[in-house]
């Protein structure tokens, strides 16, 4: 079965493998045991392309804006 969702609280429980896609091309294919929820649920947030942005919105915001 697929079951494609943005809720990795929904993904958890029911998942056994887990592919995540970025813009149409995947990240990677993991088993339920290679990944904890709260790797999955940064996985499904955006990766590395949330931290970049949590760091420029913490830069901005020690600049004054």
């Amino acid at each position: 079965m697929i079951f494609i969702t943005h809720n990795p609280n929904h993904a958890d429980p029911v998942g056994d493998r887990f592919v995540i896609l970025q813009r149409g091309q995947s990240l990677g294919n993991w088993a339920k045991d290679e990944l904890s929820q709260g790797e999955l649920t940064q996985l499904m947030a955006g990766g590395a392309e949330l931290e970049e942005l949590q760091h420029e919105l913490a830069g901005a915001d020690s600049n004054g804006g």
